[in-house]
């Protein structure tokens, strides 16, 4: 769990230098999530995939920061809202 978060603190400080202020936390879980998953690590404890999914997450966080447009994207269940009668 330790070794996670300072995981997802390498990204946020990452997105934070190249000027992504808003929404750091859910940006750099879901960059992690997609690079881990598609390096298929099981486990933290695999040094190498995890090295390697952490700069490809690195890289893709700069080319985010540095995009223009909305980054998230925040879609509204209209029947939460008519079903209160």
């Amino acid at each position: 769990m330790e070794r996670k978060q300072e995981i997802r603190e390498i990204v946020i400080t990452t997105l934070i230098k190249n000027g992504e202020i808003c929404g750091t936390e859910i940006l750099s879980e879901n960059l992690l999530k997609m690079e881990l998953g598609e390096k298929r690590v099981q486990s933290l404890n695999d040094t190498e995939r995890v090295l390697t999914a952490l700069n490809n997450a690195l890289r893709k966080g700069r080319d985010m920061a540095q995009s223009r447009g909305p980054l998230i994207f925040v879609k509204i269940d209209k029947g939460y809202y008519g079903s209160t009668s």
